[in-house]
């Protein structure tokens, strides 16, 4: 079954700047548009992936991260295609380009029970070029919890829907507290 989108289902929710950039990239129109399937992309995001900020650092050329992203977007995944994703062994990059696709394009109410088991992995991923890998688990808690990520405007959640995330995240810190200790304790932390 194909997966539930929100919002706009061409732009994937993406900002219009980065879009453009997207689909006017040689990689993207030259070399991603030669993927017809969803394990060729898999591969790709294995052999070209390298950190998922949306940008190649210090240029307005998209990074091969959001190239890919929107190609998946492309493809129309399914659930199941969706559930591979996130439990993808061997590339950490393959499982939080499904996340970011989900936080992109799906019903903000579903986030969090695609989020839930994932929070407190601590899959190494490499988020910036240059920075230190994160905790996937981090990541999706960043995700969830703010409205701008690596620069770019996140898709609105509307404030009920975040209100009732921050609620499950707080369940989530009692139901895990060693795991949530590690959110709760690093400097910038929404710590309720």
């Amino acid at each position: 079954m194909a997966l539930e989108l929100w919002g706009n289902r061409e732009t994937m929710n993406i900002p219009e700047v980065v879009l453009v950039n997207i689909q006017s990239n040689d990689y993207f129109k030259n070399h991603l548009f030669e993927l017809k399937t969803y394990h060729e992309v898999l591969h790709e995001i294995q052999r070209a992936g390298k950190y998922l900020e949306p940008w190649v650092p210090g240029t307005q050329v998209p990074s091969s991260a959001f190239c890919l992203l929107f190609k998946l977007f492309t493809l129309k995944l399914t659930e199941k295609q969706m559930i591979g994703m996130l439990n993808y062994k061997g590339c950490n990059l393959v499982r939080a380009i499904g996340f970011l696709y989900l936080r992109f394009c799906t019903p903000p109410k579903a986030l969090i029970d695609w989020y839930w088991d994932f929070l407190g992995d601590t899959a190494p991923v490499q988020v910036t070029q240059k920075g230190q890998p994160v905790k996937l688990g981090m990541f999706l808690r960043d995700l969830l919890t703010t409205m701008k990520w690596q620069g770019l405007i996140l898709p609105r959640i509307p404030v009920p829907i975040a209100k009732e995330i921050e609620g499950h995240l707080r369940d989530w810190e009692q139901e895990f507290p060693e795991e949530a200790r590690e959110f709760l304790d690093r400097p910038g932390a929404d710590n309720h």
